[in-house]
């Protein structure tokens, strides 16, 4: 069975929890049957789930598909976790405009809620959203449009009026390749996303419009996640690391390369990156000249 498959092979290799999708009927029992074993006993697995079950139930403008919503319904039944998203495309299958696609996309959000809700009241709930734009020059879906993290960003805002937390597919590219355009089109709207509160973010490996993975994408991915993390952290504001005592001691023209500070916070304060290149350009060329997109790609293997 191809899902029975894709879940052994991601349990076997993975120590966090998993996301993913079944058919209805034996497909999605093979799966249950799987989680059972690993957690000892289904009354285990119930108790500490480690599958998230994800389907897109809305057909948007409006629509709800049978299969995907009866999915919901039924791992909704078992108290187990469901992540549903919703994915109006402005131009396409919502309004242009991106205030009436958040409009449209978060009636649909409270449709697959309340349906939720009726099934298992008290169900937890997660706000999860594709919100994106159709290049009308084609009609290409565009998830790696600048206005797909501008969604996002106000569905995020949504899940903060509903108090519940918030999911997207985020960071995605239409870029075929790891290069400088899935660079951009991830790291902006990943940004966005971070700054308006989301909690999950949804784009590892993801490349071509969600239609192929990349590993070496992927290990870029982890460095961008990372990035977003010091960004989350802050700057940690205290009398101790103002360091003003420091400055003086060094004074006009001193040097804080060798202090006892930096050498305890030189770990920790500034990311310190895997993929990205920051030697001089003769070390980079000795190391053989290779660009982001290859040295990832050498991690990976």
């Amino acid at each position: 069975q191809y899902s029975l498959s894709r879940f052994y092979t991601a349990l076997k290799h993975c120590r966090k929890p998993i996301r993913g999708s079944g058919d209805p009927g034996i497909d999605c029992e093979s799966i249950l049957q799987l989680a059972y074993a690993i957690a000892g006993s289904e009354a285990a697995y119930k108790e500490r789930p480690f599958i998230t079950h994800h389907y897109c139930p809305v057909i948007s403008p409006l629509k709800m598909d049978e299969n995907s919503t009866e999915l919901l319904m039924f791992y909704t039944e078992q108290g187990l976790p469901s992540h549903s998203t919703v994915v109006p495309n402005a131009g396409l299958t919502s309004p242009m405009t991106l205030v009436s696609t958040l409009a449209q996309g978060n009636a649909e959000f409270l449709s697959m809620a309340a349906l939720m809700q009726m099934t298992r009241p008290g169900t937890p709930l997660i706000y999860s959203s594709l919100s994106t734009v159709g290049d009308m020059r084609s009609g290409a879906y565009a998830p790696g449009g600048v206005e797909c993290g501008m969604l996002n960003m106000a569905h995020a805002q949504m899940a903060k009026f509903y108090n519940v937390p918030c999911s997207g597919y985020i960071g995605l590219t239409n870029s075929k390749l790891n290069d400088a355009q899935a660079g951009y089109e991830k790291a902006l709207s990943c940004m966005g996303g971070l700054l308006a509160g989301m909690h999950v973010l949804q784009f590892a490996g993801l490349i071509d419009a969600l239609m192929a993975f990349d590993y070496g994408m992927a290990v870029v991915d982890n460095e961008i996640a990372q990035m977003l993390k010091r960004v989350a952290r802050g700057m940690e504001f205290s009398e101790d690391n103002l360091a003003l005592g420091e400055i003086g001691e060094e004074g006009p023209g001193g040097m804080f390369v060798a202090t006892d500070r930096t050498l305890e916070l030189m770990t920790s304060t500034a990311l310190m990156p895997d993929v990205a290149d920051r030697e001089t350009r003769q070390i980079w060329t000795e190391n053989g000249a290779l660009d982001a997109s290859s040295r990832a790609l050498q991690k990976a293997r």
